[in-house]
């Protein structure tokens, strides 16, 4: 599949397609220099001398009445003020070795995008300066460039604003490319720098960068409003990079603001991206280092498929839908990361091995972990705070019990006989995840607000969940719900509230079921999805109250569950009219054959004994609130007693 990817983009980046962009603009100020654009270019033309394309193609070729200068670094061969316009290339020089410089001149084609602005090939000591170049095909192209300068030109709706192929000790600043198809290209590039650069409103993308063969740097440039109808348009495109150094950019309003795509040994450091639908979307990259970046108010923040030995460090992520997402990604260091107010995704690292998450702060977020081995789940997980508390990770332990009180949430991975007790997991991902487990216990927690879902059971036998309140979890996103079951078999769920969740109270998944499980003594109701729902089987499901669930109480959609105890007692239906049996919904057409009737009131039942214990329930169906202490109950009878 990434191999597809890879293909596709690359055709597509081969594409040449001349956009229809609008000719006139308004006159802005860029990089510390005015920038002449639009109207602007009209009113100025009269301070151009009309001239002939210039061709060059040997260093004596310079001696003509249309060049000054001597040639040398003090005295450089000068053109200047000219207007060229013509659909042949405007300025061409190639096979030369003198200093020159061609500056504040006017290219542009006559009508249509034709050829280039400005050609330069096997030049050295070559400068472009201050130049406006306008509708060509390339703006200024330059091939086996060295030791020259490109800056301060202006270059507006060409297919390539600048680009440039096999340059050294080149430096390439405060060039101003927009309405371009692609703002700028640089590949192949040895100890140069692009700097100070702005790039904006381009169709395709801003800036691609290829491969840097050594010490070159892509920094303090500004690139934004890159956004198309392909919606892959990107800020800056790394598509078969390498080596390139990216720091202290200032990327927004970007469809993508880093696409990278088989990328190797390169640094993004200190860039300030905002605003943009993805942030940084990575594929089959190796050896990178992400450090100090700033993201905010970004869709998808840093996405990475098929990445390996990457390093993220003291990245800070905030107002982000999704903050860092991993799959099939293997051997990456997560660490002095700051993640704050993601609606969607914290750090979520999946079908992935080998990674080392250490020292990240995750505030009203957490971190999601998920995979079909358990080797997908055996990271290395330490020294992490979720909203300011420790983040328990316990892998290989067993027979021990893990104060809830100290943690912001927890994660069994691979344990036996473990119990959480006593825990408050407010506003994280998720607020406990068994893995790979047996024997385990949740016990006497309360479990809100979480982004994905509120407690979570994978590939584990005979698990207790008893006594929990769990509500209002998958607070952005529909996933997991109040409790989610996978690959689960031989557990109860028991004594537990489960409400006001923006997905099923309990669910379990379709090829992820639960077999052999207890589900009684519950009180689940107001969720958005369904009170309970099953694709499971041999599952037994009685005693609970189930009321007033968005989607419907319950749905069956597995075989052989038993919706009662199978003597005397069912569940409390908010929807039950009171005659027969109850219907439950889905393939498995099962009923409940002792259903109770779950009034809009305040009623009291007993509910069967589950584990040793009994409950009692006062139901407000209006408020949505249950109250299971019995002492409460009593006390609002009592206060009705004329």
């Amino acid at each position: 599949m990434g191999r597809s990817v890879a293909v596709f983009v690359l055709m597509l980046s081969m594409l040449i397609a001349i956009s229809s962009v609008p000719l006139f603009g308004v006159f802005r100020q860029s990089g510390g220099h005015n920038v002449v654009i639009g109207t602007q270019v009209e009113s100025i033309l009269a301070d151009y001398v009309l001239a002939a394309p210039i061709l060059v193609t040997a260093d004596d070729e310079f001696n003509t009445t249309v060049w000054s200068g001597s040639g040398t670094e003090v005295d450089p061969y000068v053109v200047e003020n000219l207007n060229i316009t013509t659909d042949a290339d405007c300025a061409k020089v190639t096979n030369t070795t003198k200093h020159f410089e061609i500056r504040n001149c006017f290219f542009a084609s006559v009508s249509t995008p034709a050829m280039y602005g400005v050609q330069l090939r096997n030049v050295t000591n070559g400068a472009i300066k201050n130049c406006i170049i306008r509708q060509k095909s390339s703006g200024i192209v330059c091939e086996e460039l060295n030791d020259s300068i490109i800056s301060e030109n202006t270059v507006f709706n060409c297919s390539t604003g600048i680009g440039t192929g096999l340059i050294s000790n080149v430096t390439i600043s405060r060039n101003t490319a927009y309405n371009n198809w692609n703002g700028m290209q640089f590949y192949l590039a040895i100890n140069s720098d692009v700097v100070y650069n702005t790039v904006f409103n381009c169709t395709f993308s801003g800036v691609q960068l290829g491969y840097g063969l050594s010490n070159s740097r892509f920094a303090h440039n500004t690139i934004h409003s890159i956004k198309g109808i392909h919606s892959i348009e990107s800020g800056i495109q790394m598509w078969f990079s390498s080596g390139w150094i990216v720091e202290e950019n200032i990327l927004y309003d970007n469809h993508c603001s880093i696409d990278m795509v088989i990328v190797e040994n390169c640094l993004i450091r200190n860039n300030d991206i905002s605003n943009s639908s993805n942030g940084i979307v990575a594929l089959t990259i190796n050896s990178n280092v992400f450090d100090g970046n700033a993201f905010s108010d970004c869709g998808s923040t840093m996405s990475f498929f098929e990445c390996n030995d990457c390093v993220l460090s003291e990245n800070a992520l905030s107002d982000c839908r999704s903050a860092m997402y991993f799959r099939d990604c293997n051997d990456c260091v997560l660490s002095e990361n700051a993640l704050s107010d993601i609606d969607y995704r914290g750090m979520e690292i999946l079908d992935s091995t080998e990674f080392n998450v250490t020292g990240n702060s995750l505030d009203r977020c957490g971190i999601t972990i998920d995979g079909l081995t358990v080797l997908n789940w055996k990271h290395v997980v330490i020294d992490n705070t979720v909203n300011g508390k420790e983040l328990g990770y316990f892998v290989d332990e067993s027979d021990m019990v893990v104060d809830g009180t100290m943690y912001g949430a927890v994660y069994l991975v691979n344990c036996d006989g473990v119990t959480v007790q006593n825990g408050e997991f407010h506003n994280g991902s998720l607020g406990v995840c068994i893995a790979f487990s047996d024997h385990c216990e949740v016990v006497d927690c309360e479990v809100q607000g979480q982004l994905y879902g509120g407690i979570r059971l994978f590939y584990s036998e005979d698990c207790v969940l008893e006594r929990n309140i769990i509500y209002n979890n998958s607070r952005f996103w529909r996933e997991y719900g109040g409790i989610d079951l996978g690959f689960v078999a031989n557990c109860k769920i028991t004594g537990n509230r489960i409400y006001w969740n923006q997905q099923s109270g309990i669910s379990d998944h379709p090829g992820m079921t639960a077999i052999n499980c207890t589900i009684a003594n519950n009180a689940i109701y107001n969720n958005s999805g369904y009170g309970i729902s099953i694709r499971g089987y041999d599952n037994t499901i009685y005693g609970n109250a189930i009321g007033w669930n968005e989607e419907g109480n319950a749905i069956d959609s597995g075989s052989d569950n038993t919706w009662d105890n199978g003597i005397d007692t069912g569940n409390w239906w908010s929807d039950y009219n009171g005659t027969g049996e109850y219907a439950i919904d889905g393939d498995a057409h099962s009923v409940d054959r002792y259903p109770n009737v779950l009034p809009n009131g305040t009623p009291s039942f007993p509910l069967d004994p589950v584990g040793g214990f009994s409950v009692e329930f006062l139901i407000l169906a209006g408020g949505g609130v249950i109250i299971t202490a019995i002492a409460l109950f009593i006390l609002f009878k009592r206060r009705r007693i004329p």
